[in-house]
């Protein structure tokens, strides 16, 4: 339904380029005025007051360069404003706040060179903000506590590469995407007071590599074992006891303080490694363990190889050794070994126990196999 010969003070009449229009949404009339493409340059203080059903306004491509602190003082009821496509370079702090149940609103296409804490006060229920094309040159602050925030995620791709302060305390969030710290790399200060925070993901903290300070107070802590890395890294970055995070999880640690439940039920505890005995080190190479010292054969000995391994079969108790050619006894064939020399030498042969393996001949006349 069209309203037609609608007055605003300094503004083109709805007869020739505004107009009031009413929309029907579950059944209640919904009223909305749009002054698009006109040449509005001002906006003055109390402008729609007489509109107190207003629902959705809408000024964009117009050439208003001066927003009063007062314009929108009597349309509370006001859930969509758009003011795109102007020449807005300044916003006075509380601008907004007589709108409290805007929904969206939109400043895109602007020459806003900087943002205040109270440009945006009172909007409890701001769901979407638009503020691209502007003249934002570095955002250092940004300040969204006391709304009905319900997630923090990464959606489209953030730009607050500089944000040094992030205020989100005061919200209803309850997850937080480690996108959306990943794109803030010199965040230094982070509040998340007073919201319905259980835990945070190891990746989120991960990202948090430039926090000096931190605020998790006030939120609804799980204190199982998978809050673990968020205390190691909160342990790193003050002193556990200035850790002011209260368990509301496992049943056992309620209302009890993280660093009493860490202290008296060991949350966090890593089992010691039992120490282990180092391993030996290995023997010399061609050495046994167990092997005496050579002695020198006596002068004259018999050093040949028959003489050594009748020598050993004596030792070992096998007998007398073997014979030599015409001694009337019957002869018994050594165990065949490679020819050596003088002095030690390894060789892989029939072991006097009928098993190979390394055996070595000394000096001394005795043979040692390696078991």
């Amino acid at each position: 339904m069209w309203v037609p010969e609608v007055g605003l003070e300094g503004y083109p009449s709805a007869s020739s380029h505004g107009c009031v229009a009413s929309a029907q949404q579950g059944g209640e009339d919904l009223p909305r005025l749009s002054l698009r493409y006109n040449n509005l340059l001002v906006l003055l203080p109390y402008q729609f007051a007489h509109l107190n059903q207003l629902v959705w306004l809408y000024l964009d491509h117009n050439a208003v360069g001066v927003v009063d602190g007062l314009a929108f003082r009597g349309i509370r009821r006001l859930k969509e404003l758009v003011l795109s496509s102007n020449k807005i370079a300044h916003l006075e702090n509380n601008t907004f706040g007589s709108v409290p149940n805007l929904r969206n609103l939109d400043l895109s296409y602007n020459l806003l060179q900087s943002l205040q804490p109270g440009h945006f006060y009172g909007l409890r229920k701001l769901q979407s903000l638009h503020l691209r094309s502007n003249g934002l040159r570095q955002i250092l602050a940004l300040y969204l506590q006391w709304n009905r925030i319900r997630a923090v995620n990464q959606g489209l791709p953030w730009t607050w590469h500089k944000l040094l302060k992030l205020d989100l305390s005061g919200n209803e969030i309850q997850t937080l995407d480690p996108d959306v710290f990943r794109c803030m790399p010199h965040l230094q200060i982070l509040n998340l007071e007073s919201n319905k925070l259980s835990s945070v993901p190891v990746e989120a903290v991960a990202a948090w590599t430039s926090l000096t300070t931190v605020s998790l107070a006030a939120n609804a802590w799980d204190c199982r074992p998978g809050i673990c890395p968020l205390m190691d890294w909160l342990k790193a970055l003050k002193d556990p006891r200035d850790i002011s995070m209260i368990c509301s999880h496992p049943r056992p640690s309620r209302a009890s303080g993280w660093v009493y439940v860490h202290e008296n039920h060991s949350l966090c505890a890593v089992e010691e490694e039992q120490p282990t005995t180092p391993c030996p080190p290995p023997p010399p190479p061609h050495a046994s363990p167990s092997r005496a010292s050579p002695t020198l054969a006596p002068p004259g000995a018999d050093m040949t190889t028959p003489a050594l391994l009748r020598r050993h079969h004596e030792r070992a108790g096998d007998g007398p050794g073997p014979t030599t050619p015409g001694s009337g006894q019957q002869r018994r064939h050594p165990p065949q070994r490679a020819p050596f020399s003088r002095g030690i030498r390894r060789a892989t042969d029939v072991r006097p126990d009928g098993a190979r393996g390394p055996c070595t001949c000394t000096i001394s006349g005795s043979i040692e196999c390696e078991v």
